[in-house]
């Protein structure tokens, strides 16, 4: 009997990372820089940074994904349409998307533009803010990736405006505050743009914040990120995920994981909120942008790589996602 009940839910324990940096790294995540803040109360501040100050840290990326480390004190936040919440040392958040939100001690407070506050090095060094009154202390790490193509990955726009996450008691809550603390100091010794340790730090950082936060966000959330606390759901996802070339059906990818096409078809899109094959048709789409954007493959290869036969049909496929054809993709 494949059927289950709900007890097999084994929500926390399954999280892999690695599919958490399939949908990640799809975004062509490029460079990483770190930013030393230090405010003081009363204060508070508007935050939507550009990714211009920055881009010669992260090679010309557009777009920021900003993760942001309370070291010391507490901070207040708000974001548009969502309650104010309180930051406290040893939490994070994580801005997928580079939402403007207000943060400070007291958000009733006029707020200061955050670029106008921002002190960049001059030559190696670390990006400073240094902000505020004579009151109480909060000390912040912060850091940026850039991504060259979240516009294009609909599974990180699914994702929260902002991710907050606790690494207090945590196992490694050590880790993660060593971990911003040296790309901080790698932040400030390097040649901009020169260091792929700091990149590499930057995504590592991304990522088990993502995987943490997975962990800790409510389970009636759908998204992807949800998927991965079921075990069933995340077997699916990582074989969809490793074989995209293959022809799937419902009923072969029920026998993968062990469950009745029904019992997968349900908790798969009860979890993310779209059904199993059309999440594979996303998948492909992500994948196909990826290779198109990174390879020397021909369109017709990356068609096979992605599980289309046809190239015709990869590409009706490809401009119905994406509103351009694969050429178009690949010559922007």
């Amino acid at each position: 009997n494949t059927m289950t009940s709900d007890h097999d839910y084994k929500s926390g324990s399954v999280i892999d990372l690695s599919l958490v940096s399939d949908v990640l790294l799809a975004s062509r995540l490029s460079g990483g820089v770190f930013l030393h803040a230090e405010f003081r109360e009363p204060w508070c501040m508007a935050s939507e940074f550009r990714s211009e100050p920055f881009s010669v840290y992260l090679n010309d990326a557009p777009i920021l994904i900003g993760f942001h480390y309370l070291l010391e004190g507490e901070v207040r936040f708000k974001f548009p349409d969502q309650p104010e919440f309180t930051l406290m040392s040893g939490e994070a958040i994580l801005v997928p998307r580079n939402d403007s939100h207000l943060s400070g001690s007291d958000l009733s407070f006029p707020p200061t533009p955050g670029p106008s506050v921002v002190v960049p090095p001059d030559g190696p060094g670390l990006f400073k803010i240094d902000h505020g009154g004579d009151g109480r202390k909060a000390i912040f790490i912060c850091g940026f990736l850039g991504s060259q193509a979240e516009d294009f990955n609909p599974l990180i726009r699914t994702l929260p405006r902002v991710m907050k996450v606790s690494f207090q008691n945590s196992e490694i809550d050590a880790w993660v505050r060593a971990s911003f603390s040296m790309g901080a100091e790698e932040s400030s010794s390097i040649v901009p743009g020169k260091s792929k340790e700091l990149a590499r730090l930057s995504e590592l950082l991304l990522l088990q914040g993502v995987k943490t936060y997975a962990m800790q966000r409510p389970s009636e959330e759908q998204s992807w990120l949800n998927g991965l606390r079921d075990r069933y759901v995340a077997k699916a996802m990582a074989c969809l995920h490793n074989d995209p070339q293959r022809d799937w059906t419902l009923d072969q990818l029920a026998r993968e994981v062990g469950l009745s096409k029904s019992a997968i078809a349900t908790r798969f899109t009860k979890s993310v909120g779209i059904p199993p094959i059309q999440y594979l048709k996303t998948w492909r789409m992500l994948k196909a942008a990826e290779l198109l954007s990174v390879s020397s493959y021909s369109i017709g290869q990356v068609a096979a790589e992605v599980g289309y036969g046809s190239y015709e049909a990869f590409v009706r496929a490809f401009k119905k996602h994406y509103g351009i054809s694969p050429s178009a993709w690949r010559a922007t």
